[in-house]
């Protein structure tokens, strides 16, 4: 909180992460805990400025609460703080604890595998929709498997028209294609976010067994 009234005393605005941490909210001090004190955030390579470990977070109680109805943008975010109870809170800071203790075995296989924010959050809702199945996942496989997706990603991401105009285009070439263009107009509305949530579960499904 003294950053935030230090940014407003030299005339900086806050960001929305930043507006959301400064609210009075059932779910805030249970976010500033996970945050400050779950090892993942110790490792996982995600530098913190500005209260980016919070903005992934508050992405991913979104999802708790809303699944795909709504977007994933500044009012509604601040919307997801303001309405969730205390007994809602206590029973998503398990969950997500739960979550990020998957991720951090990914994460230690490849350190800095999350640092990009969707990556987080699409990787998150995955490992979270399968929470209630029974599966012992490959942790060092499913970070080899993601990271080769990622440098896929990166070497069509301004080209992604090339996945699915080659004579042998794969269907991981469609699958890619549809996650890179899942970006072009707001990577954080509810359909985009769905349209990457299949692509996920298409790509990586085989690994949950």
């Amino acid at each position: 909180i003294r950053d935030l009234f230090a940014r407003l005393q030299k005339g900086m605005g806050l960001n929305q992460a930043e507006l959301r941490r400064a609210l009075s909210t059932n779910i805030g001090i249970y976010v500033e805990s996970i945050v400050n004190n779950h090892s993942f955030f110790k490792t996982c390579g995600i530098p913190n400025i500005r209260n980016k470990h919070q903005d992934y977070i508050d992405h991913v109680i979104a999802y708790t609460i809303n699944g795909f109805r709504k977007d994933f943008k500044g009012q509604i975010l601040k919307d997801v703080y303001m309405t969730i109870s205390p007994e809602t809170a206590e029973n998503i800071v398990k969950t997500t604890t739960n979550v990020l203790e998957q991720m951090e075995k990914i994460n230690n296989h490849s350190p800095g595998i999350f640092k990009n924010k969707w990556g987080f959050v699409d990787t998150f809702i995955l490992l979270y929709q399968k929470k209630e199945d029974d599966y012992n996942l490959p942790y060092k496989l499913f970070s080899m498997e993601f990271n080769k997706f990622e440098l896929s990603r990166k070497k069509f991401n301004r080209i992604p028209n090339e996945l699915i105009e080659k004579e042998n285009s794969t269907d991981d070439d469609k699958r890619l294609y549809s996650y890179i263009t899942s970006f072009q107009k707001d990577g954080a509305i509810k359909h985009n976010m769905e349209i990457r949530n299949k692509v996920f579960n298409d790509q990586f499904n085989h690994l949950f067994k």
